[in-house]
């Protein structure tokens, strides 16, 4: 477990990564090209599942808000879905739920400009 203080960058956007943060205690915040997209502040939240699940670099930089105390499991999907499955499911419920809050979010955006579908 490693502790961080508020500011300090805890992963940055476009690093190479393997593993899993999970928030033990404190408040993150993601951030993507200086804008805040989005915080956590409950234990057991995890970031850094895009890199694994994808395979690719950090999408986001993730800086601790408060104090915080960040546990790091460094595992591929496949050996998370295999030794880990409750966890596992905990990253597909909250990708769901983050791809739905992502739709409701973009069909505001789609209809405050009034965007025409592409097949009109």
């Amino acid at each position: 477990m490693k502790i961080f203080k508020p500011g300090e960058v805890i992963a940055r956007e476009g690093e190479t990564a393997k593993d899993l943060l999970i928030l033990v205690r404190g408040k993150i915040a993601v951030v993507k090209n200086d804008l805040k997209v989005a915080e956590f502040s409950d234990a057991g939240s995890v970031v850094g599942e895009m890199s694994v699940i994808l395979n690719s670099t950090r999408t986001a930089t993730i800086v601790a808000e408060d104090e915080s105390f960040i546990t790091y499991l460094q595992a591929d999907i496949d050996k998370i879905i295999r030794e880990y499955p409750e966890l596992a499911k905990k990253i597909m419920m909250n990708l769901a739920d983050r791809l739905r809050h992502t739709t409701e979010e973009l069909y505001c955006l789609a209809n405050e400009v009034k965007v025409k579908p592409e097949n009109s």
